[in-house]
């Protein structure tokens, strides 16, 4: 095998991207965890005898529902009786048998509400003898929702426009909207008692918390008011909110279910599938590679600088003859809105890097959004080398200006260094890929 040369940074980069893309494709997770023979429907370890009077109902929420919903249909056939998908795309095609509506993300909309209405119902149609299989993928949180009384669209949507502009992380941001929910952190699998609850996870938080991901519908651990009071006194949002909110998040917890529910919740993919075949890749390439971290979190202006300080260490330590490496880290990193521009955490993240490593040669970085949505634009990422800066500065760009108006796309644009792949129809945390050339 060929040792990787610079000359050939960027197709290393892609070849990497897709493998990790591919190892997370919620329709091959599914299908790796779910069977169904005689009557018998297994998911991991749990095998349980579909009764003759008894239906299976799916439902598919999150940025990866339209694939795991495909997968479990071509594996249940006509085993089950009817589906929901619930996602902020409409697939080109449907599984037979399966409705669909349209949620809103990163705010939610009417169609986040209408889903979680029909959730609701067909919950409570069900059974003893009945089965729901939950198919959960990040997203979820805000493309449904069944809010608690009085509590409405308007009162919701301004949470999240706080929440979203404080650069709060995205469990402190679910824990406050799992307050406002009846469906959240558990709520869907106590609506389908008594029948049997079985919850498939694609994970995008960052230790793969389940109660956390898509705010957790099938995992038991109902919202703590007090804990989410104090997340939005220590972010100075408590007092902006509206006053339904206050007081919705103020009143003492609705009583639990007599009886808890016994969901059966399966972590089928995560950040840590798509490093280790980033991983696993990258040494096929020729390639010194490791996964260096699957928890990188904070201020994605400061992550990035931090993320190009170790390539740039990693390569001032190369001796002659080493072979190039490739350090993989995973994670999510908060913007704390500053400016209107268009942008995302990923290309904040890439400017970030780029000023770190002007004038340095043989280190490239790539932040990537694993969705392919990266905030408000229409890019997944982006690679920055040592030229980037120096390039946006012959281009006219002034790189501190542009992150305090959080604009970073358009100079990455102009950069030609954006990476675009549009949704991809999974979800987990984002990937971050440095290339060090001795």
């Amino acid at each position: 095998m060929s040792v990787p040369s610079w000359s050939n940074h960027l197709a290393a980069l892609e070849t990497i991207r897709g493998e990790a893309l591919r190892a997370v494709d919620p329709h091959r997770l599914v299908a790796g965890v779910l069977a169904f023979e005689n009557g018998i429907l297994t998911a991991g370890e749990r095998r349980v005898v579909l009764p003759r009077a008894g239906t299976v109902t799916i439902v598919a929420v999150g940025k990866a529902a339209a694939g795991m919903a495909t997968a479990a249909a071509d594996i249940l056939q006509v085993a089950y009786a009817r589906g929901l998908i619930v996602s902020a795309q409409r697939p080109p095609h449907l599984p037979p048998r399966f409705d669909f509506v349209l949620g809103g993300h990163p705010l939610s909309n009417e169609g986040s509400l209408e889903a979680g209405r029909r959730i609701a119902r067909m919950a409570h149609d069900l059974g003893p003898k009945d089965t729901l299989l939950a198919l959960v993928s990040g997203g979820g949180s805000a493309l449904v929702e069944h809010l608690r009384p009085p509590l409405t669209l308007d009162d919701l949507r301004q949470v999240q426009e706080l929440m979203l502009r404080s650069g709060a992380d995205i469990r402190a941001f679910n824990l406050v909207r799992a307050s406002l929910s009846q469906i959240k952190r558990g709520g869907l699998a106590r609506m389908a008692q008594p029948a049997q609850t079985i919850g498939l996870i694609l994970s995008d938080i960052i230790g793969d918390p389940l109660a956390d991901i898509a705010s957790g519908p099938t995992v038991d651990e109902p919202a703590d008011g007090a804990q989410a009071r104090a997340i939005l006194t220590r972010l100075a949002l408590w007092e902006a909110l509206p006053p339904a909110v206050r007081a919705a998040i103020e009143e003492n917890p609705p009583a639990p279910a007599p009886i808890r529910p016994t969901a059966y919740n399966l972590l089928i993919g995560s950040s840590a599938t798509a490093a280790s075949a980033a991983q696993e890749c990258a040494r096929w390439l020729g390639f010194n590679a490791d996964v260096v971290s699957l928890e990188v979190s904070g201020e994605a202006l400061q992550v990035g600088r931090q993320l190009a300080g170790i390539a740039l260490d990693a390569r001032a330590e190369a001796g002659p003859g080493t072979l190039p490496r490739a350090m993989i880290f995973a994670g999510e990193t908060t913007v704390t809105m500053r400016g209107h521009g268009s942008g995302g955490r990923n290309q904040e993240a890439a400017l970030g890097a780029a000023q770190k490593m002007a004038g340095a040669e043989g280190v490239a970085l790539m932040m990537l959004a694993m969705d392919g949505v990266d905030g408000n634009s229409p890019a997944a990422g982006a690679i920055v080398t040592g030229t980037s800066a120096a390039t946006a500065a012959e281009l006219g760009y002034d790189i501190d200006l542009t992150l305090r108006e959080n604009d970073s796309h358009g100079l990455l644009h102009a950069l030609g260094a954006c990476v675009h792949t549009g949704p991809t129809g999974t979800n987990v945390n984002d990937l971050m890929v440095a290339l060090v050339y001795p």
